[in-house]
């Protein structure tokens, strides 16, 4: 068997649950196990590493480089066990089962919990096998021994750092990010650049991390294993010496906490607004569903983006220059304190129906995402055809088992049911009583996009139940997350919202605005059920977008087969402060005093010291580039970063010219100076580039030759 570092996305419900959302649509009605709870269950431990530790990559799925995701179904039970396991989507046998062995051995979960009682509750779960990192599958990045340098390493740089000439001569500072393996005899190998820092220091930070004195390995029940560690180097010329910042121990940033991160804005609304379609693609018909994970830090801020799943370039590069620009969250909490949490986050570019998109011929419009003119459906009684045909197991009637099993299938062109597949589980024998019967139906009419057949996902509820009479019983508890007519408001909900919405005076004072996020169920009679909010602001909002659902007047209820039931709904409920004359006035010179100041002319600065890169001008390379810094408290400049580049030697040029800039006014937030960031635009062209700096420059240069 070979270990392989698996890493487990949960998927947050504050980015991911709404009405029509299927991905959690199998039934939640076998007795009483919840789809949802006030208090949901959650692991006691860190999950992340139980899967790391535990997870071993199957034999056959290594040789034949399979890798993917299993999809996992569980319950936690009243007392947080784990039982009824089951694969929700599969890879391989091989992998399912170590999948299913995995989660079934975990341990105990805290319970989700019902009106102050312990209740079952299911739950799902992703687990991925990644061949990534397979040839180097024995190295680990978390050990609960971590590997320790024997010696002083400040002492060490100290003694051992070369400021490189090229880099001291252009003024180059920054910090070198390493990535290597401390090996079971302290010795370090397998060196890699995380980072790229110009003028020779990449390889002055690469012979220091090589003739470093032996480490302490990493351990693993007592025995030296092989781990991966990550260390920047940092050069900086106003010490006049290197210094290495505390390790990035990669393992303390969690893919679970107590509290997950929230974003205190309207994620939906900022994703539609920031993502620019790039041409190429538009024109080229592309779409795709890029996955990007990122890791929320302390302060809110968002850092280490990269795309765990994306088909085009193009398209990775447009998600993750949304991601990088996203405003701060609110950062996750582990016992009550801010921490790194990683975070994912689908970006999804659908182009619009007018759009021609290059679909292949036998493409399958998903229920997820997709948005054919009309969806396939069944011209017969579907209910007739199922109550007429499933056979009720011996085995399921002898152990009482009873539920409704949803099957999902492929309606092709020709309106023929393919690719059937349960999406949850009773036992054996009505799972494979369930698609025996939905293999077998009649074909159905097919879906239509502009005016053709299409290939298109469906779904059908398969019923197992003893009698008429246990089947309603179990029905009236049934709460779908998805029906074939959702409910629908019969009046303008917007404007419902707006006349009942009060804001919290809590809310004014703290100046909290936001979104509330608020699920409840409608009823077969169109009545409000059961409201919660799932992603609050907190400042009395949450109670407040409560009560306004709560008071709303009866819906048109959704229907299954032609009858009224109960359906999971999810509304976001915005506060925003309206403010007085006074107001305005106030926090308008409040915003002006935070913004830091220059106190010097900077076009004049920038035309004294630029230095155009001597690549860039042979290559005639022009452009902008872009600089995000910090204005400390003391009006120094801090925290300099590239944001967008040209590069050519441009981006370096552009961050030295920042990070050398005169102080400025710091900002100002209560009367007190603040730590602000700036973003600064460096223009170069090849038409301006008679600076002062650059003929200095080229002075220098001919009196060189000379």
């Amino acid at each position: 068997m070979k270990w392989l570092l698996v890493i487990v996305v949960f998927i947050t419900n504050s980015l991911v649950i709404s009405a029509q959302n299927l991905n959690t649509n199998d039934t939640s009605f076998r007795g009483q196990i919840y789809k949802f709870t006030e208090q949901m269950p959650k692991p006691g431990y860190d999950i992340h590493r139980y899967l790391k530790e535990h997870l071993k990559y199957p034999d056959s799925a290594y040789k034949y480089g399979l890798q993917g995701r299993v999809i996992l179904t569980f319950i936690v039970n009243e007392d947080g066990n784990i039982s009824n396991c089951a694969v929700e989507r599969g890879l391989s046998s091989d992998c399912d089962e170590e999948a299913i062995r995995v989660i079934r051995n975990m341990p105990k979960w805290k319970p989700g919990q019902k009106d102050g009682a312990a209740v079952k509750v299911w739950e799902m779960l992703p687990v991925s096998f990644d061949l990534t990192s397979v040839a180097t599958a024995e190295v680990y990045d978390y050990v609960p021994e971590l590997p320790a340098l024997g010696c002083n390493f400040d002492k060490y740089l100290a003694d051992n750092l070369y400021y490189p000439d090229s880099a001291r001569e252009n003024n180059i500072n920054g910090q070198v990010f390493l990535r290597f393996v401390v090996n079971e005899d302290g010795s370090v190998g397998n060196m890699m650049l995380l980072s790229d820092v110009k003028g020779g220091c990449n390889k002055e930070a690469l012979r220091l991390i090589k003739n470093m004195p032996p480490w302490n390995p990493g351990k693993i029940n007592g025995k030296p294993v092989k781990v991966w560690f990550n260390l920047p180097v940092t050069f900086d010329l106003k010490n006049g010496s290197g210094a290495v910042n505390k390790e990035m121990d990669i393992s303390a940033i969690k893919s679970h906490n107590e509290q997950m991160p929230i974003p205190p804005y309207d994620i939906d609304m900022y994703l539609r607004n920031s993502i620019h379609y790039p041409d190429s693609a538009r024109e080229n018909g592309l779409t795709d569903r890029v996955i990007v994970r990122f890791v929320i830090n302390e302060n809110g801020s968002i850092s280490d983006c990269t795309v765990k799943r994306g088909v085009y370039s193009i398209l990775n590069e447009e998600a993750l220059s949304v991601v990088k620009r996203m405003p701060p969250f609110v950062p996750g909490m582990q016992d009550g304190k801010p921490v790194k949490t990683y975070f994912t986050l689908p970006i999804v570019f659908n182009l619009e129906r007018t759009t021609i998109c290059k679909k292949p011929d036998n493409y399958i419009y998903s229920l997820n995402f997709d948005h054919p003119d009309s969806w396939p459906k069944a011209e017969y009684d579907v209910v007739k055809y199922l109550a007429e045909n499933v056979k009720y197991p011996t085995t399921a009637k002898l152990k009482n088992i009873e539920g409704e099993i949803l099957v999902g299938f492929v309606v092709n062109k020709d309106g023929i049911i393919t690719e059937c597949e349960n999406k949850n589980h009773l036992d054996r024998a009505c799972d494979s009583e369930a698609l025996r019967v939905a293999e077998s139906m009649p074909a159905w009419k097919p879906g239509f996009l502009k005016k053709k057949p299409v290939n298109a996902e469906a779904l059908v509820v398969i019923p197992f139940y003893p009698s008429e009479e246990a089947k309603q019983r179990a029905q009236s508890k049934i709460v779908y997350h998805y029906v074939d007519q959702m409910p629908a408001a019969g009046y303008d909900i917007n404007q419902y919202v707006e006349v009942h919405r009060k804001y919290p005076d809590s809310a004014k004072r703290k100046g909290i605005t936001g979104r509330v996020l608020v699920k409840f169920i409608v009823t077969e009679t169109g009545a409000i059920d059961s409201v919660v909010a799932i992603r609050g602001i907190g400042g009395g909002c949450d109670e407040e977008a409560i009560r306004v659902i709560k008071n709303m007047p009866n819906w048109n209820p959704g229907k299954q087969n032609g009858k009224p039931v109960k359906v999971f709904y999810t509304l976001s409920i915005p506060f925003s402060r309206t403010l007085s004359n006074e107001e305005i006035v106030a926090e308008t010179k409040a915003m002006k005093a935070a913004i830091p100041k220059r106190t010097y002319d900077f076009l004049k600065y920038v035309a004294d010291s630029l230095h155009y890169p001597d690549y860039a001008r042979i290559n005639n390379k022009e452009g902008k580039v872009l600089i995000k810094f910090a204005v400390d408290e003391d009006g120094l400049i801090s925290d300099c970063t590239v944001t967008e580049g040209i590069g050519y030697g441009c981006d370096e040029e552009a961050l030295r010219l920042v990070q050398n800039m005169p102080p400025w006014t710091p900002g100002k937030k209560d009367g007190k100076n603040t730590r602000t960031y700036f973003t600064q635009s460096i223009q170069f062209s090849l038409d301006s580039s008679n600076h002062k700096g650059e003929k200095r420059r080229k002075n220098k240069n001919e009196n060189s030759d000379e």
